[in-house]
């Protein structure tokens, strides 16, 4: 008994460092110049040129398999180098956080190594100033009762390479009440998806008796997984943070134009 607790905590304690990592780890944020006029288009998810490299790594307690995008498709040479160099921050921080905390951490058995695989997909255009690097991050911890996923969501102004923060979609002196208003728009619309699961799968309960509420509160951390399209912003709630674990992740979309009064004047945003 003492020996499982031990293993869940020490698993919470990786996924948390490697959240934290992702979170707070310093790229560059160029500010993107002010274009009047720019043509809203429908999203158009259409790729830019790319290629994939491959990381792996195996030793007799680990076993690491990442797959990260290289653009290689944009013409100006410092914009391609700001975004590679912020993906490659991404990717190897969490690489080393997971090599880092899982040192010296005995396996379960010689067949259950520390397992993580990082897969990111083909930058994909969500407007027509800004793209995205969808990266999902499968962790288990050797004896662990199950892996974990969570998910970074990558989202770049073409022009500038800038990463976008959520800082940066909100102004500063609106955030809190942007943050009120999303919070109480998704809240419900979390139950609502509970509950269809639920159906679905022919549970018996109700979302709201599985819901997570804090999961949701109107705080940053609670918001820093989303994409932008061009008519929404769609927010993810990775595992654990809205619902137990049989639920996944969850996203919900919220129109720009019911928070429009909060979003930042900036052109990408438009």
């Amino acid at each position: 008994m003492k020996s499982k607790f031990a293993t869940t905590l020490i698993l919470i304690i990786i996924v948390l460092g490697i959240i934290i990592f992702i979170i707070t780890a310093p790229l560059q944020n160029v500010e993107a110049p002010i274009v009047k006029n720019s043509p809203v288009v429908q999203d158009s998810y259409a790729s830019i040129e790319h290629i994939f490299s491959k990381d792996d790594v195996e030793t007799t307690t680990t076993s690491v398999h990442i797959t990260k995008p290289v653009i290689t498709g944009l013409s100006n040479e410092v914009v391609r180098k700001t975004i590679n160099d912020q993906i490659d921050a991404t990717f190897s921080g969490v690489k080393n956080s997971f090599l880092s905390e899982t040192a010296g951490v005995d396996i379960f058995s010689d067949e259950t190594k520390h397992q993580l695989t990082v897969t990111g997909s083909a930058p994909f255009v969500s407007t027509d100033k800004i793209f995205y690097v969808d990266v999902e991050i499968y962790s288990y911890y050797s004896g662990a009762a199950h892996p974990l996923t969570q998910r970074v969501v990558l989202n770049f102004v073409k022009e500038t390479g800038q990463l976008i923060r959520l800082e940066d979609v909100f102004s500063k002196e609106s955030i809190n009440d942007a943050l009120s208003t999303i919070s109480s728009v998704v809240k419900p619309k979390i139950v609502e998806r509970l509950n269809a699961m639920i159906q679905e799968n022919k549970g018996e309960g109700s979302g709201a008796d599985s819901f997570e509420e804090t999961g949701a509160d109107p705080k940053s951390e609670n918001y820093q997984v989303f994409y932008i399209h061009s008519d929404r912003i769609e927010w993810v709630f990775g595992q654990y943070q809205v619902a137990p674990y049989v639920f996944g992740e969850i996203k919900i979309s919220v129109p720009k134009s019911s928070i429009e009064r909060y979003i930042a004047p900036k052109a990408y945003l438009k």
